[in-house]
């Protein structure tokens, strides 16, 4: 990637005020001869939405080239759109553009190309899971998480996720009559969100029909209804989408509207694939 000009320069574009770290390593020469008449490093943090230098021009009768080239987001939540510009006395031309989650990085080797870097996983990669059998929930008529114990979480900011979960309850003591909801909580915040409820009518384990219904907001829907069986079974299934506009926790709940007089033991998986920014289409559609 050439300069040719004392008027040519490289610009990085960025959306957002997240952290980018720029490191430009390059080389001038001689046009002439092709000597080399320098080589060496810019470093820059960026730290705002806009457009900044991050490769100067060559001297005059000299070319540069950037021979290698990263760009990190260090910030903790926020994405970023960054985009490499050649701009040639002042007449811009975008040369690459990739958008950035935290911790990702895009790296450029001359004679190769650009390529993105994810963040460090957990192991899982773009799959979020959770599993547990035989949990003790709690006789109260306040919301509670699916997982008793680590059950939040943790999602990136300006990221959509795909979800499904299911969630098996049972209790054997309480009379009192209450319906039972589901719905989301944590400390993210939420662009948008879509999702599917199906739960089976009535108390038992067995065949039944299934109650649907859909949700537009994170906040408790009555999904099951008014129970007065000591001996109650809930089965349910959530599938949808959520947008994340700033990261933080995300939590699967669900909550009695009376406390029914018995805990119920959990039973519960929930999982996570991370898509990528909005809830853009995939693939060409006509």
């Amino acid at each position: 990637m050439d300069l040719h000009a004392t008027t040519d320069k490289l610009q990085l574009a960025r959306s957002s005020a997240a952290n980018i770290d720029s490191v430009i390593n390059w080389l001038e020469y001689v046009k002439a001869t092709g000597a080399v008449a320098g080589i060496g490093s810019e470093r820059t943090a960026f730290a705002s939405a806009a457009t900044g230098d991050m490769l100067a021009a060559p001297g005059a009768s000299n070319g540069k080239k950037m021979t290698s080239g990263t760009w990190r987001n260090k910030h903790a939540s926020l994405a970023c759109d960054i985009t490499v510009i050649l701009d040639q006395n002042a007449t811009d031309f975008e040369i690459h553009k990739e958008t950035l989650q935290p911790g990702e990085m895009l790296e450029y080797i001359e004679g190769i190309g650009f390529f993105r870097m994810a963040a460090a996983s957990s192991g899982f990669g773009d799959l979020l899971v959770r599993y547990g059998l035989g949990m003790a929930g709690q006789n109260i008529a306040t919301v509670q998480p699916w997982f008793p114990s680590n059950g939040a979480v943790a999602l990136e900011g300006g990221t959509t996720y795909k979800f499904e979960g299911w969630l098996y309850m049972t209790r054997a003591a309480g009379a009192t009559s209450h319906t039972t909801g589901m719905g989301f909580g944590g400390t993210a915040t939420l662009t948008a969100i879509r999702a599917q409820y199906n739960c089976g009518e009535g108390d038992v384990a067995t065949l039944a029909d299934d109650d649907v219904i859909m949700a537009t907001s994170a906040s408790n829907l009555q999904v099951k209804a008014a129970s007065t069986s000591t001996t109650e079974v809930m089965k349910a299934k959530v599938i949808g989408a959520v947008e994340i506009n700033a990261a933080g926790t995300f939590i699967p709940q669900f909550t009695y509207s009376a406390a029914p007089g018995g805990a119920p033991t959990i039973a519960a998986e929930f999982k996570l694939i991370k898509l990528g920014a909005g809830f853009a289409s995939k693939g060409t559609w006509t």
